[in-house]
């Protein structure tokens, strides 16, 4: 079969191979330039065709912006926050971590997204992490990923 990803014939998108190369789904993405369907920045269309990527005649499908928040915004060391996520693919699993001010990162555990593409973790701030800006990172598959700031205030 073919590497992914590569350029569509063209060379105006590039083409990944979906369900992690365990099919014939193609996921198609256009170029930041591309005004895509005016809403997004970038247009994505998701073909199965089996051993040919260059389907001409793909349907259209929604470009993922994932998000990642944060509540409370501002907590202490060793206080839970809970990481709510949306518009990730459906059914993935979604690695948590947080980067503290002084740039140590832990790993929080991970969330399974629901068939809408969200989740919703409760999860614990380091005990030893720095005062200051910290930041929670959602990964998912692929790469897709959102992050949000937390203030993290000095202990009491």
């Amino acid at each position: 079969g073919a590497a992914y990803p590569r350029w569509s014939p063209d060379g105006s998108m590039i083409v990944f191979s979906a369900n992690e190369g365990q099919g014939s789904t193609q996921l198609w993405e256009s170029p930041p330039g591309n005004p895509g369907d005016g809403t997004h920045v970038t247009a994505t269309r998701l073909t199965d065709d089996p051993g040919q990527p260059s389907n001409t005649a793909p349907s259209w499908q929604p470009v993922h912006h994932a998000k990642v928040t944060a509540k409370p915004r501002t907590a202490a060391a060793g206080t839970t926050v809970t990481a709510t996520g949306t518009d990730f693919l459906s059914g993935q699993t979604v690695k948590l971590s947080f980067t503290d001010a002084g740039g140590t990162q832990t790993a929080l555990g991970s969330a399974t997204t629901t068939l809408a593409g969200g989740f919703t973790r409760t999860v614990i701030i380091p005990a030893g992490a720095a005062p200051g800006k910290g930041k929670l990172k959602a990964t998912g598959t692929g790469g897709l990923s959102a992050t949000a700031v937390i203030t993290i205030t000095a202990g009491t």
